[in-house]
Formats: C-alpha cells, sequence, structure tokens
C-alpha cells in the first residue's frame, strides 16, 4: 500500500509523457511475504500522438536490494570501524590504475573526503620532508613485487599539526610475477607513540632512581618469588641480581627468618595480613659468603593492574648495632668508673662518723 501510489503516478505519467523513471516498488505476496520489483515503462502513441500501446518489464530484484543493503551495511560498518581506530585504507588497481582511498584516509590527513583538495597527490605531499625517502622506498619495493616491511612516518596535516602513521601492505601479484594490486592501511599511531616515549621516560627515571637508590630494593611476586634486585641489594648482599631472579626471596635471610617472611606473605596474600606490610622489622640476612648480619626490612604492598608485586627496602643496619653497642658499653663504663670512687668518699665518711 505504501508504494501504490508512486505506482500508479508512474504509469500515468508514461501515458502522458510517453515513458517515465523506472521505479522499485513492493508487492505482497498471497502468503505474506513481501517481495521488491523493479518496473519500466515504454508507451508506443500512433499518428495523432495518442497512445496506443503501452510496453513494460516487472522484474524481481529482491535478492538484488538485499545484497545492496548488505553491502551497504558493511561498508557503513567498515567506514565505522576504520574511525574509531583511525585506520584509512588505499587501494590501487594497475591492471586498470584505479585508485581507491577511504574517508578515513583523508580524515587521518585532516581533510573531509569531501574538501576539492582530497586526492592522492595531495596526501603525498603532506609527508614531512625527513621521511619521504622512506615512503618512496615502500611504494616503490611493493610496485617491484616484493611487500615491504611495515614503516612509520610522519605527515604534516594542513593546520600545521604533526602525526605519527603506521602503514603496511599487502599485494596482489600475478603468475608472471608482476603486482596488480597494492592494498595498504595507514593507522595513526601518534597518541601511541606519545605513549610510549612516556613510559620509557618514566621507566628511564625509575631505572635511575633504583640503581642509584642507596637502600636494597627488592621486589618479589605473590609467590615470594625475587623479580627485580638493584644494585645497592647486590652490594648489601654480594651477590648479582641475575642470579636471583624468580629464586625465593627466603634465601636472602637466615633460614629461620626466610621461612616466617614467606608464612607472612602467604598469609597477606590469602587474607590480607595487614601485619605484613607498612612497618620495619629486622631480620638476619645472609650474604654470599654465608655471613648473618642485622637486615632492617620494610615491605609495602603495590598492585599493577592484575598483577600483585611486594617492594621491599632492605637496609644494612650492622654499622648502627655496632655504633649503639659501643654506646651502651660506654655508658656502663663511665657508669661503673663513677661508682666506684663515690662508695670509697661514702666508706670514708661511715669511718669518721
Amino acid at each position: 500500500p505504501e508504494d501504490r501510489a508512486a505506482f500508479i503516478a508512474g504509469r500515468d505519467e508514461a501515458l502522458r509523457e510517453g515513458g517515465s523513471e523506472p521505479l522499485d516498488f513492493r508487492i505482497t505476496r498471497s502468503d505474506g511475504t513481501e517481495r521488491i520489483f523493479h518496473r519500466e515503462f515504454a508507451v508506443l502513441r500512433g499518428e495523432d500522438g495518442r497512445p496506443v500501446r503501452m510496453f513494460g518489464t516487472v522484474q524481481d530484484v529482491t535478492e538484488l536490494k538485499r545484497a545492496e543493503r548488505e553491502l551497504h551495511r558493511s561498508r557503513e560498518n567498515l567506514e565505522r570501524a576504520q574511525r574509531i581506530a583511525s585506520v584509512g585504507n588505499f587501494v590501487h588497481d594497475r591492471t586498470t590504475d584505479g585508485r581507491e582511498i577511504s574517508a578515513e584516509m583523508f580524515r587521518i590527513h585532516g581533510i573531509e573526503p569531501d574538501d576539492p583538495r582530497a586526492s592522492l597527490v595531495f596526501l603525498q605531499s603532506l609527508v614531512h620532508a625527513e621521511d619521504r625517502p622512506d615512503v618512496t622506498e615502500f611504494r616503490r619495493r611493493a610496485l617491484s613485487g616484493i611487500r615491504p616491511d611495515p614503516i612509520e612516518y610522519r605527515i604534516v596535516r594542513p593546520d600545521g599539526a604533526e602525526r605519527i602513521l603506521h602503514r603496511e601492505c599487502d599485494l596482489e601479484i600475478d603468475d608472471s610475477g608482476r603486482t596488480t594490486a597494492i592494498f595498504s592501511t595507514d593507522q595513526d599511531v601518534t597518541e601511541l607513540k606519545r605513549a610510549e616515549i612516556g613510559l620509557r621516560n618514566y621507566a628511564a627515571r625509575l631505572d635511575s632512581i633504583l640503581e642509584n637508590a642507596l637502600d636494597g630494593i627488592v621486589t618479589v611476586n605473590a609467590a615470594g618469588e625475587i623479580a627485580s634486585f638493584n644494585p645497592a641489594a647486590e652490594k648489601i648482599f654480594g651477590r648479582r641480581a641475575e642470579e636471583l631472579m624468580g629464586r625465593p626471596v627466603g634465601i636472602l635471610m637466615e633460614k629461620a627468618y626466610g621461612e616466617g617472611f614467606a608464612a607472612h606473605l602467604g598469609r597477606h596474600v590469602a587474607a590480607g595480613d595487614s601485619a605484613f606490610v607498612g612497618g620495619r622489622r629486622e631480620v638476619a640476612g645472609v650474604r654470599r659468603s654465608g655471613e648473618t648480619f642485622p637486615l632492617e626490612v620494610a615491605t609495602t604492598d603495590v598492585r599493577l593492574g592484575a598483577e600483585r608485586i611486594f617492594v621491599l627496602l632492605m637496609r644494612d643496619v650492622s654499622e648502627r648495632r655496632q655504633v649503639e653497642r659501643m654506646k651502651t658499653e660506654f655508658v656502663s663504663t663511665v657508669s661503673h668508673e663513677l661508682r666506684t670512687p663515690l662508695t670509697s668518699i661514702s666508706a670514708s665518711l661511715a669511718l669518721l662518723s
């Protein structure tokens, strides 16, 4: 019913004008199924100009229209996906010299697809001068039938903004080895590269802190296995980091302390033993030579996404304990020396009285 008026209007136009525009219309069959028909009209007129005969063709184009809708939907989904991922594509059919550039490819380069400047030549002109040799070599290899390795290059958009693109391509090659088509994609990876640079800078700063820290810094995983061991820790224990990776942290302590530490760690991981983290405790550390020494340990629980690590700050307090012993011995000696003459004086006063 919705298409009936257009159908009748087309027929009347054909009778009046001698023809009408082709029309797609829907019918509903007796079984309730809907089909799409394509209709065209032609009218034969007599010598007096009046319509004598009407010729018409009707074609069932239901499957064709469904295929067209699916293709249109697929293209829309592709464009949507490309926009989300900032990926554009370019196809060069060398057999026909036809070129197809996706809308997102233009947007990545800072222009809209309907911009009068939107062309392959204009996109090529936006490549950063220092990176043009790499882009030229990429295309040369593709044209010669050699699939080039992915490259990253810079472009300068019309507004002056610099972006970093990642390019890859695939080739269609005939039996003679000639490249018949080039399929390439460009992805804007500017934010990703900036994040990588920021992460590298952060990692470099963190490494510098760990390398130059005076305290030993040891990280262990939730299983109590050593994951990192800074230079200060190497100096304290006389052991190289390489030999300790993946080994239980308890080997850095006397057996009883190591077993106790592992038990505390296990309870904290299982049930959140708050007494295990945040404070400092003194244990007996063990150097590579087997020598034991007083070791102060502070533990911090750190979560990195789904990963859980423990940071152990370790300090050799041997010198501090030695100084404390010397202070205690000094005070004891002085106290004894002061008490001795006072005892003699007290005895003499007793005799005089």
